[in-house]
């Protein structure tokens, strides 16, 4: 039997369409799925096992140079210590030769009764400490003799500039008057425009 509607589209009810997607986008689709599964039950396990055996293959080659790096590593603490100690002994040596002077200045001018207790220098400044004893209270006296003798000295004048007496503080120990003392120096300042005259050259007698 053979049916025949003859209604419009729009007044048909029930009819049943076939609904068809394109193999392309059914293609996308199955890709998705795939890589959805695959990527992380398959590729990311494999590339951590890769990177773990890379980390076990360098591991063992660190620990096969761990005795070679042991050793750099104890040459060069030597090597750092026996720099330090250079530098060390070298400061040493040149500021023994800078104080040398100083110290003759200061004992050919130190008189009698005048003891020193220290001597303290740096980069900037000097200071000279210590004490005088008298019975007659003249240690005033002593000290400044002591003073003018280093600043009348040419030696002196050289290690030292602009000399000036700084705190003093009395004491007594029984008849004996004690004055503790302290003389102030800047180091001297060098021009550093100021060049040195070459020296002249003597002619050899035929």
């Amino acid at each position: 039997m053979i049916e025949i509607n003859l209604l419009p589209d729009e007044s048909r009810r029930g009819q049943k369409t076939a609904f068809n997607l394109p193999r392309g986008f059914l293609k996308k689709i199955a890709a998705l799925c795939i890589s959805v599964v695959i990527l992380p039950n398959i590729l990311i396990p494999a590339l951590v096992l890769a990177n773990n055996q890379r980390l076990k293959q360098i591991s063992k080659a660190l620990d096969s140079i761990a005795p070679q790096r042991k050793q750099i590593d104890r040459i060069r603490e030597e090597s750092a210590k026996h720099k330090a100690l250079e530098k060390l002994f070298s400061g040493m040596y040149s500021s023994r030769i800078s104080i040398a002077p100083k110290l003759n200045a200061v004992s050919a001018g130190l008189p009698q009764g005048v003891w020193l207790d220290e001597f303290i220098f740096s980069e900037e400044n000097w200071e000279i400490k210590g004490k005088c004893f008298s019975a007659s209270s003249s240690e005033m006296t002593q000290v400044g003799q002591f003073l003018n003798a280093l600043k009348s000295n040419k030696d002196s004048a050289r290690a030292f500039s602009s000399l000036e007496l700084g705190s003093v503080q009395r004491k007594k120990l029984g008849p004996t008057e004690i004055a503790e003392w302290n003389i102030n120096s800047k180091k001297p300042k060098v021009d550093p425009k100021a060049k040195k005259k070459p020296a002249e050259k003597t002619k050899k007698s035929k």
